[in-house]
Formats: structure tokens, sequence, C-alpha cells
């Protein structure tokens, strides 16, 4: 049995990765976007109705939510882009779901 040492030192001898699975980026964002909402509106609630000091915590709610907003900007810019490498490139596609 090889040693997690030796496939370190002589990747060549590791077995092949798995192919990519080609995604849907604008849901997987949207996915974290709503995460982001519902922590924040869980946040304000409890910040309401309680002593609790949760200011840092929505600040951190919006942060991730702006960074998600950032990354939907980015995948509506390089949509085309991915898609056209994801064509060229031998990946796994994911079941269509209707």
């Amino acid at each position: 049995m090889r040693t997690s040492l030796e496939l370190f030192l002589h990747p060549e001898r590791r077995r092949p990765g798995p192919q990519p699975r080609q995604v849907d980026l604008r849901r997987a964002i949207l996915a974290g976007l709503g995460v982001w909402a519902l922590a924040a509106a869980v946040l304000g609630v409890i910040g309401l109705t309680t002593d609790l000091a949760v200011r840092s915590n929505l600040v951190v709610c919006a942060t991730g939510a702006g960074l998600g907003l950032l990354a939907l900007a980015w995948e509506q810019n390089n949509r085309r882009r991915y898609r056209a490498v994801a064509e060229t490139v031998d990946v796994v596609r994911a079941p269509e779901q209707h």
C-alpha cells in the first residue's frame, strides 16, 4: 500500500482525479444568497425580540450577501467563457431537473 508521503513526493503514481462536473453557477450563487438572507432575517428577529447584540453578525451576513452579488455579476460576465470551456473539456454533466 502506498503511503501519503510517497504519493505526495511522486504525484505520477496517483490515480487520475475524477472528471469535473458541470454545474449552473447561478443556481449555486443564488442558493448562497438565500442562505445569507435567511440568516440576516433570523438575526433581525432575534435582535428585535431579545436584548442580544446581533449587529456584528448582521454585518457578516451583509458582507456575505455583498460577495454573493459580486459573484453573481462575475458569473453573468463570464458565463459564455466558462461554458465554452466546459464544451471543450470532457466534463460530467449534471442531470437535467425539470
